[in-house]
């Protein structure tokens, strides 16, 4: 993985299970390996996607700085990275509309909680 090391591997990892098993905070957890190594593409990437995941317009600006920042690590992307950083940048445009038509539609309503910006409604 581009830009990454020993330490942010094993970040990267912690933040990956605690988005699969839901516990904790993965934004943070990844966080702390962007902190030190801010070229580490795939953090940025895991980083975006968690926050797509969380469906809210708060986290859009979040998303579009993991974006810009992979933009800027272009050249140092490898295939893999580079694909995923193509898809977050199609993705970021429509983030927005997705949100604003679900709530139109009633088929989100406004969550509860630091992490939960959205929750699909009941009823």
């Amino acid at each position: 993985m581009s830009g990454a090391s020993a330490k942010s591997l094993e970040v990267f990892e912690r933040a990956l299970r605690a988005l699969n098993i839901y516990r904790g905070d993965p934004t943070a957890i990844i966080d702390e390996a962007l902190a030190a190594l801010p070229d580490f593409a795939m953090g940025h990437v895991l980083r975006a996607q968690v926050q797509v995941t969380m469906w809210g317009r708060s986290v859009l600006p979040g998303i579009r700085a993991s974006v810009a920042r992979l933009e800027a690590l272009q050249g140092a992307l490898n295939d893999h990275e580079r694909r995923h950083a193509v898809a977050l940048s199609r993705r970021d445009g429509r983030i927005d509309r997705e949100v604003k038509d679900g709530m139109t539609r009633g088929l989100l309503t406004p969550g509860i909680g630091k992490n939960v910006i959205l929750t699909a409604r009941k009823d």
